[in-house]
């Protein structure tokens, strides 16, 4: 997956590829940006990701389980805590533990 980055060059808007994300195949969902530059993705299979910028890529540093089925939702919380929604009928916060997250709750639908 690349990210783009929008420039602006001679009063035109422009993108250019700022970074890759290392590995990452089939569908992704969806996408957060933490405020540590790393990254959460979540996309087929029942699972999130915590990527990690390296340089121009990002590498994956975490899989995050809980769920389990597709999970298609990702919001921050203002605390460093991020919450996931899936088909499971499932929202789950995570907070941060060191640079890892962990589950604090889990809420059924």
């Amino acid at each position: 997956m690349k990210i783009f980055e929008q420039m602006e060059i001679d009063n035109e808007l422009r993108y250019d590829v700022s970074s890759e994300i290392d590995k990452m195949v089939g569908n992704v969902f969806a996408i957060l940006a933490l405020r540590d530059n790393r990254l959460v993705t979540s996309g087929d299979g029942n699972s999130i990701k915590i990527w990690q910028k390296e340089g121009r890529t990002y590498q994956s540093t975490q899989s995050l389980r809980g769920h389990n089925r597709i999970v298609t939702t990702l919001a921050k919380l203002g605390d460093g805590r991020f919450i996931s929604g899936s088909h499971d009928k499932t929202i789950i916060i995570w907070k941060p533990v060191d640079k890892n997250f962990e589950i604090e709750d889990t809420l059924q639908c």
